[in-house]
C-alpha cells in the first residue's frame, strides 16, 4: 500500500514539474526593459514586411475552426495589404487610416470599424502597441529561449466589449510575429500564423 502511494506522489510531482517547466516567465525589471528596447530598435528599422498567413476562427457557431489563408504586405510607415486567397479571394488595404475592401474583384462600401481596425494592426506592425500602455495594457513572457510573448489587454472599455486580450508571440532572435491569437468577448478566439516571412524586401 505505501509503495502504491509513493507511485502515485511521485506520479503527480512528475507532472507538476511538467506543468511548471512548461509556464510561461513573466519579464520584470531590467529583463522587461531589454525586450522593450531589442522590440524598438527591430521595429525602428522595419521598412517592409511580407508574409503567408493561416487564419483560424474558433466559435461556438461552427461545428470546426474557420480556416483562412492569405498573404499580408506591410509597407511603413502606414500601408498594408490583407489579401485571403482561399476559401474566398478578399483584399483589404488599409492606407493612412483610409480602408478598401475588394470581395471577388468588386469594391465594398467604406467601413469605419475596418477602417479603425486596420490602425491598430498597423501600430501592432510596427511596434508601437508592443512598447507603448496607450490603448494596452502591456505585458512580456519569455516561453523557454525561442519565443517571447507579448500580452496585450484592452485600456478602452468600447475596445474590451469587443477584444479581451491579444498575444503576440514573438521569434527570440527576430523579435517578428510568429502568431497572433486574439480573444473575444463573446468567447470566440482568432489563431492567425506567420509564415515565410520577408523583412525589408
Amino acid at each position: 500500500m505505501k509503495i502504491f502511494k509513493y507511485i502515485v506522489l511521485l506520479f503527480a510531482f512528475a507532472i507538476s514539474s511538467g506543468y511548471l517547466q512548461a509556464q510561461n516567465t513573466v519579464l520584470t525589471g531590467v529583463d522587461r526593459e531589454a525586450t522593450i528596447e531589442k522590440i524598438r530598435l527591430v521595429y525602428k528599422d522595419l521598412s517592409s514586411l511580407k508574409a503567408n498567413f493561416t487564419q483560424e476562427k474558433h466559435s461556438s457557431m461552427f461545428v470546426e475552426p474557420l480556416i483562412q489563408k492569405g498573404t499580408m504586405s506591410y509597407v511603413s510607415p502606414s500601408s498594408l495589404c490583407w489579401e485571403y486567397t482561399s476559401p474566398q479571394h478578399i483584399v483589404i488595404q488599409f492606407d493612412k487610416g483610409n480602408a478598401t475592401m475588394l470581395m471577388d474583384g468588386r469594391k465594398a462600401a467604406p467601413n469605419k470599424v475596418l477602417g479603425e481596425l486596420g490602425k491598430l494592426i498597423i501600430r501592432t506592425l510596427n511596434g508601437d502597441n508592443l512598447v507603448t500602455g496607450k490603448e494596452f495594457e502591456v505585458s512580456y513572457e519569455k516561453n523557454g529561449k525561442s519565443q517571447v510573448i507579448v500580452v496585450l489587454k484592452p485600456v478602452n472599455k468600447k475596445m474590451r466589449l469587443v477584444c479581451t486580450q491579444m498575444e503576440v508571440t514573438l521569434d527570440a532572435k527576430t523579435y517578428l510575429a510568429d502568431k497572433v491569437v486574439i480573444q473575444e468577448a463573446s468567447g470566440d478566439k482568432t489563431e492567425i500564423t506567420f509564415t515565410k516571412k520577408k523583412v525589408n524586401q
